[in-house]
């Protein structure tokens, strides 16, 4: 695996030690149930796209850019509307919950399925760091979501099993809209 050096703009291979971090990653979600979807944390062929240097995500702050990217290395369904749940659910990153939980999308804690969850606080699931927060929306996705074929699917099911708002959906559809979500997902790598 290589990961792509911006200041001397070339790829360098990746160490022994990112491999071993991320075969243990990769061990705990298949150990967790994970689909192959989710698990992957490999980068493609270094012509086509640039690896995240785990160790320095987890060390940073949260960042949009790095988390976007992030969804993208796991391979997460229809990234712009994660995006954008997230932006809602976490008052676009000022929320106690994110910020005092790591949980970008006001997850509570599951009873019956695969979790990095460490337990509850303020009545919302809280974890160590953010990246936990995606990695556990991504198990979600692989349990409930993994049938739905296409955002409209995609859209209902949240309407109907994730949202509280009854106007949950129009307000995720306009903040992809007005903030051209779609578009920014696309242009992160």
């Amino acid at each position: 695996m290589y990961k792509y050096d911006r200041q001397e703009l070339v790829y360098k291979k990746l160490s022994l030690k990112f491999y071993l971090k991320i075969a243990g990653i990769s061990s705990a979600l298949v150990l967790l149930g994970a689909s192959a979807g989710v698990t992957r944390l490999q980068a493609s062929p270094p012509n086509v796209r640039t690896v995240i240097d785990y160790d320095t995500l987890v060390l940073s702050s949260f960042n949009e850019r790095e988390y976007t990217r992030f969804m993208k290395e796991l391979n997460i369904k229809f990234p712009h509307i994660v995006l954008a749940q997230s932006k809602i659910e976490s008052g676009f990153y000022s929320s106690k919950i994110f910020k005092e939980n790591n949980n970008l999308f006001g997850m509570k804690k599951p009873i019956s399925r695969a979790t990095l969850a460490k337990g509850s606080k303020r009545g919302h699931a809280y974890y160590d760091h953010w990246t936990e927060s995606v990695i556990d929306y991504a198990l979600f996705q692989s349990r409930y979501m993994s049938h739905l074929k296409n955002e409209e699917a995609y859209l209902n099911y949240l309407g109907a099993h994730y949202a509280e708002d009854p106007k949950y959906v129009s307000k995720i559809k306009n903040l992809i809209e007005k903030e051209n979500l779609e578009f920014k997902v696309d242009q992160v790598w």
